[in-house]
């Protein structure tokens, strides 16, 4: 059968803590990004298409900013797939196919600030999602399409997705 419909999730989305040029990584909320020579940039930024103020559209890692001190990098959204890091923690870490460079929201956007992968670490409202702490203590917990309290309710070794309308204090360590 065909399909009805196609959604596209991205894996992280969010601001550009760090980049190393030299290991093709970078790092999104938390989430350790690998680049491979197939990922693909796509900016969508304001600036691009603007006539006046124009800006040249963002094609390469090394064409995006990452955080220095309280100036925020690139907002990105990165899609991909998760792929296990090899340190045989059950860590995870995104490949990249395509990193999608935006306009920082200006909005109250719904999950403006995402990040999905393996659970590290759960312990009551608490769960690490690779170098990201989330404290689920005001969320909606979400299990098998039903709402679920959230103490207790993801286990090491879950892939959650999780984010917030509101920009994480950066870099984005915790959320």
């Amino acid at each position: 059968s065909d399909a009805a419909e196609l959604h596209l999730h991205p894996l992280a989305r969010g601001i550009v803590d760090a980049s190393d040029s030299t290991a093709g990584t970078l790092t999104v909320m938390g989430q350790t990004v690998q680049l491979t020579a197939a990922t693909n940039y796509s900016d969508h930024r304001a600036c691009v298409t603007a006539t006046t103020g124009a800006c040249t559209a963002i094609a390469s890692q090394d064409e995006l900013t990452a955080t220095t001190g309280a100036t925020a990098g690139s907002y990105v959204s990165v899609h991909g797939y998760l792929f296990d890091d090899g340190s045989g923690s059950g860590n995870a870490q995104i490949i990249a196919t395509l990193v999608s460079v935006r306009d920082v929201p200006t909005s109250s956007v719904p999950y403006a600030y995402k990040a999905e992968g393996v659970v590290r670490t759960a312990s009551g409202t608490t769960l690490t999602i690779g170098g990201l702490t989330v404290d689920l203590a005001s969320a909606t917990c979400r299990s098998g399409g039903s709402t679920v309290a959230c103490d207790g309710a993801f286990a090491a070794g879950s892939i959650v997705s999780v984010g917030a309308a509101a920009q994480p204090a950066l870099p984005a360590t915790t959320l």
